[in-house]
């Protein structure tokens, strides 16, 4: 499988970063995703029916204090 290279180049890249900027964190399936965020540019050809994800991508990361000391951290 190739990406067609002719159809992606359709959009500027300040088109493209508006569109993953949209679509970063939305609630917009499958587009939420870190990894389908970015469908057009991983495979463009799945349909979205067939996708499957946690909403990974752009979660919080937490305070871990007693585990930084742990691995020898601050």
């Amino acid at each position: 499988m190739q990406h067609d290279l002719k159809a992606l180049s359709r959009r500027s890249a300040a088109s493209w970063k508006k569109l993953f900027e949209k679509r970063y964190m939305s609630n917009e399936w499958p587009y939420g995703s870190g990894v389908w965020g970015k469908k057009e540019w991983i495979l463009p050809q799945i349909k979205d029916r067939t996708l499957f994800h946690f909403t990974e991508g752009g979660t919080n990361l937490f305070w871990a204090e007693r585990f930084g000391k742990v691995i020898g951290g601050k």
